[in-house]
């Protein structure tokens, strides 16, 4: 019975268990053994840096999931362990994650194992019979030639400097990895610094299935960035242009992205975008050409849009308004189904200048987030309106994240009216009370709400409420 379905279909069957069932599945029969393997061996890593150091992976596709991580080196000895590889994620620190070693103190005094004897012996026979062991390099390379079914590629050596001991490995890995994985491999996550991405991106290699890019746009300090991006990073997505459903670039430094924007051609298949722009000084936000241009060449085709604005430089202020009021803000999109939308460094007034860009995009969205932005209960009556006026209701919006100045009984009836279809609801609230527009920081009113506690009961200033609609 269970050899009717596919071998694809068992392997999506198993994708909604745990590791641990998965894992008990494998004493039933031949075929649940091979599909808890693959599983086992599904996320591949090398690289182990200190959980408390590094930043958190760029890997989005496995956000949310118990990463049951294999070490490449070990597929070697099994070269079917390595075809059943699907994400192969590289970083940096040892090749094999670090083992706590006790003291001498706590071992007491050190006796010789029978597992040390026969590694001294077998060092011996090694220099007797006249053959150099097999180095890790060695075994790593030799894994790679079974990475023939690798869809997700994730990597992330942020500054090679700190990595010296193991970068230059995990490069001749990389660069060997290629010509293997390149015609299946569907997503591709860079963090790697712009003048060391001609190492990593090799110029005679095409991703022919390449559908989900993203990278993180960062640079040497002595480096000018825009140059970079234009030789090493430009000819890359114009070549992969055909194919890309999704476009991730995030900039940690004074990039003119809409600069980049403006060079990229026609993606016929793009329908995500994700972009977070930091602004170190005010001639890149005088005018976003390029974000229009690029918007207005795939505006029947964007579905998911992801804009993160941040004015990073404390020595200029930006006028929202200014910012908000240009050509790019009023392309419309017509299939948009979700929108998030971040400003944060702008004047005090950003929340009031970003509701009719909001409002423009509204109508059709099925999730929206807002980041960073705190509105009142009439702003957000307001962005619920949309475009029209009157008793207007938003039947598509079923996702709403949102920063409010007050969580009030008003506030809820108002999303009853407005948005009827509403499943799911975060809010971050300064203040709890029965008003709609209370004193900005005055007391938080918890007892009329009906939250009864004692008059001592210590309440933080911000207020986190998470509201799922069943």
């Amino acid at each position: 019975m269970t050899t009717e379905f596919p071998y694809e279909i068992w392997l999506h069957i198993l994708s909604f268990l745990d590791t641990k069932t998965i894992r008990q599945l494998r004493f039933v029969n031949t075929l649940l053994y091979n599909l808890s393997l693959d599983d086992y061996h599904r996320i591949t890593q090398i690289g182990y840096p200190h959980p408390f150091t590094d930043n958190a992976p760029l890997l989005c596709v496995i956000s949310g999931i118990n990463l049951n991580l294999v070490q490449l080196s070990l597929n070697h000895r099994d070269p079917g362990n390595a075809k059943r590889a699907r994400i192969l994620i590289i970083r940096r620190g040892p090749i094999y994650p670090r083992k706590y070693k006790p003291s001498r103190s706590r071992l007491g005094p050190r006796w010789p194992t029978w597992k040390s004897i026969k590694a001294k012996f077998s060092q011996m026979r090694c220099r007797i019979v006249g053959h150099e062991p097999e180095t890790l390099l060695d075994k790593l390379l030799n894994a790679v030639p079974g990475l023939t079914t690798l869809t997700t590629l994730d990597i992330s050596l942020p500054y090679s400097l700190d990595d010296h001991p193991f970068y230059w490995t995990k490069l001749d890995v990389i660069k060997a990895g290629w010509p293997i994985f390149a015609a299946n491999l569907t997503n591709l996550h860079l963090d790697v610094p712009l003048e060391e991405i001609h190492v990593v991106l090799l110029s005679h290699i095409m991703l022919l299935r390449l559908e989900i890019f993203s990278i993180i746009l960062r640079t040497l300090p002595t480096s000018e960035p825009n140059e970079l991006i234009r030789k090493s990073l430009l000819p890359f997505l114009i070549d992969h242009g055909p194919t890309l459903r999704s476009l991730t670039l995030v900039a940690r430094e004074n990039m003119n992205i809409s600069s980049m924007l403006n060079s990229l051609q026609h993606m016929p298949y793009l329908s995500d975008l994700n972009i977070t722009h930091l602004f170190f000084s005010p001639e890149f936000t005088a005018s976003l050409v390029g974000y229009r241009h690029f918007l207005e060449a795939h505006q029947s085709q964007i579905q998911h849009l992801a804009f993160n604005f941040a004015a990073r430089s404390p020595f200029f202020n930006i006028d929202s308004s200014e910012f908000l009021n240009q050509e790019w803000c009023r392309v419309p999109l017509p299939g948009l189904q979700s929108l998030l939308f971040g400003l944060s460094g702008f004047r005090v007034s950003c929340g009031a200048a970003a509701i009719p860009y909001i409002q423009r995009h509204i109508p059709t969205v099925t999730s929206l987030t807002i980041r960073s932005l705190h509105f009142s209960y009439d702003q957000v009556a307001s962005i619920l309106t949309g475009p029209k006026s009157g008793g207007y209701q938003l039947t598509a919006l079923r996702a709403l994240d949102i920063e409010i100045w007050c969580f009030s009984p008003a506030f809820l009836s108002l999303l009853v009216d407005r948005a009827p279809q509403l499943r799911s609801l975060r809010l971050n609230a300064s203040v709890i009370g029965p008003d709609k527009q209370p004193e900005r920081f005055g007391r938080n009113r918890v007892p009329e709400v009906g939250l009864h506690s004692p008059s001592s009961m210590y309440l933080p200033q911000i207020i986190i409420i998470c509201i799922t609609v069943l």
